[in-house]
């Protein structure tokens, strides 16, 4: 990739003392994150040279290094997860074959969007989530010009995202409203337009504010979620609710549920490995 250097960047580099900070680009299918691994956020421009404001938000990341067999860059990235804020929002994100971009940037040089390195560019594996962070692998991007194929594994559960227009036939069920009340462990949320069917909301999400949670029972009048919403979600506030897939065929609320069968991405069953020593 590209190393060219703006002037103010060569020079801050060559300083005897300089404050450089990275910054990551996660790019979503429904968001963008922009975060900056410092203690206070940092006002810089992002991939289209607008204003942007990167959120502090601590973060590491391994050495870039090259796969021996594939010549194709890679390094793994941790972000912190002490809150829990990160598995919840991981939960409901595809995180898995979206871009993620690493930026070098140096405090005393933020006036002009040249004024960055680009350390990393690449394609993110899926998460791995525990108790303190989240750690992605990250590809270079190049890793597509030697695709290995089949590109999906052989399991029963299905493959395919769920109400992704090329793969799944279904259009994700959603639903808006304003929260009548809420319990005191924040864990229900109480609507009286809630009107669906038992558990008809069960595998989705709901989102208050900046807030997401998994939805782990739904009835009449009222949704819970696997994890508190913060204090400050009240009876008023608006959400906003997508319906979610258990990735089965027929197990409760998978493809025979959503009426979807004929587009299941999974195997309906997994031949059992046999011992030689039967034949013969």
């Amino acid at each position: 990739m590209s190393r060219d250097l703006s002037t103010d960047v060569t020079m801050e580099k060559d300083k005897e003392a300089n404050r450089p900070v990275e910054l990551l680009l996660v790019h979503l299918d429904e968001a963008t994150l922009y975060l900056a691994n410092h203690p206070e956020d940092i006002e810089f421009f992002d991939e289209n040279d607008n204003p942007q404001t990167y959120t502090a938000f601590a973060f590491s990341r391994d050495p870039v290094t090259t796969n021996v067999e594939t010549k194709v860059d890679e390094t793994s990235v941790s972000i912190d997860n002490v809150s829990k804020e990160m598995s919840s929002y991981i939960a409901n994100t595809e995180f898995r074959g979206s871009s993620l971009v690493i930026w070098k940037v140096f405090l005393d040089a933020l006036g002009d969007p040249a004024n960055k390195v680009v350390v990393f560019d690449g394609i993110m594996d899926s998460p791995q989530i525990t108790q303190h962070a989240m750690k992605v692998n990250v590809v270079s991007k190049l890793d597509t010009l030697d695709k290995q194929l089949p590109g999906r594994e052989y399991q029963v559960g299905c493959n395919w995202q769920f109400g992704d227009p090329e793969t799944c036939g279904v259009a994700v069920p959603t639903k808006s409203g304003a929260i009548d009340s809420i319990s005191a462990d924040h864990l229900t949320i109480n609507d009286a337009d809630i009107t669906e069917a038992s558990n008809y909301w069960e595998h989705g999400s709901i989102t208050i504010e900046n807030e997401t949670r998994d939805i782990i029972e739904s009835g009449s009048g009222y949704v819970k979620v696997d994890y508190p919403f913060s204090s400050s979600a009240a009876a008023g506030d608006s959400y906003s609710m997508k319906a979610g897939c258990d990735k089965s065929y027929d197990a409760g609320h998978g493809c025979t549920f959503w009426s979807n069968t004929q587009y299941y991405g999974g195997f309906l069953a997994i031949p059992e490995i046999k011992d030689p020593r039967e034949f013969g």
